[in-house]
């Protein structure tokens, strides 16, 4: 049997602010892959997951994160966007946040290779030391 290429994808509504010179600059938005969650029986076990991620997933922005256990819970509006993904609103007071659940198949991996130049250059010496190999000019 072929391994499940389905996964379930959580997406957050991060907020920054940047300055981007003296006439511009402020408030943008972006959204940051939050979690990745293989659905290893396919797409029906993936489909389930995601449902359920739409009711219960947290985002780790302030005050979500505290909320849990204290006096309230974030009202929760789930919106439909197509067969496969929802965008979620949490509310609590003032605050508001958003995420996106998505199904994914996997379209292409590769493994990693044996040893990169990186690792080559952390491996140890003869002592078991990592020393020296990254400084400039040696």
């Amino acid at each position: 049997m072929n391994p499940s290429l389905w996964y379930v994808l959580v997406e957050e509504d991060s907020a920054a602010y940047e300055s981007l010179g003296s006439e511009v600059g402020g408030h943008f938005r972006h959204w940051r892959p939050a979690s990745v969650h293989h659905a290893e029986q396919g797409r029906q076990q993936a489909r389930e997951l995601a449902s359920e991620l739409t009711r219960s997933h947290l985002p780790s922005v302030h005050p979500f994160t505290y909320s849990a256990g204290r006096d309230g819970t974030p009202g929760r509006t789930v919106f439909r966007l197509g067969e496969d993904s929802w965008l979620v609103e949490l509310h609590w007071g003032k605050w508001r946040a958003h995420f996106r659940v998505s199904l994914a198949e996997a379209d292409h991996t590769a493994e990693e290779a044996e040893e990169s130049w990186y690792q080559a250059r952390l491996a140890p010496d003869d002592r078991g030391l990592v020393t020296g190999k990254f400084r400039r000019g040696r």
